[in-house]
């Protein structure tokens, strides 16, 4: 997948504010700070994918060399790529 991030004058799919820190909310503000897999772990999120691990708790019980699951260390999996593929082109993601 290829993102392209621009300025635009209309609507956008997602706007994110840039903040020096931030304990959230995610989906709509992003520190400068964070690294590259922080910032894909919730690209992922705005392409459908959830949080691996238990999101009440905190509690790590998922592969942690998923990127849904750790954007520490974790990658991106076959099953990652299948899951945003049937989400675009199924009528019933």
């Amino acid at each position: 997948f290829r993102f392209k991030v621009e300025t635009v004058e209309d609507l956008s799919h997602f706007s994110v504010s840039l903040k020096d820190s931030t304990r959230g909310p995610y989906n709509s503000s992003w520190s400068r700070a964070w690294r590259g897999r922080t910032i894909a772990h919730e690209i992922g999120h705005m392409m459908g994918l959830a949080d691996e691990y238990k999101t009440i708790s905190g509690e790590i019980d998922c592969l942690e060399d998923s990127l849904m699951c750790t954007s520490y260390r974790g990658t991106l999996w076959v099953h990652h790529y299948y899951l945003v593929l049937r989400r675009i082109f199924s009528e019933h993601p």
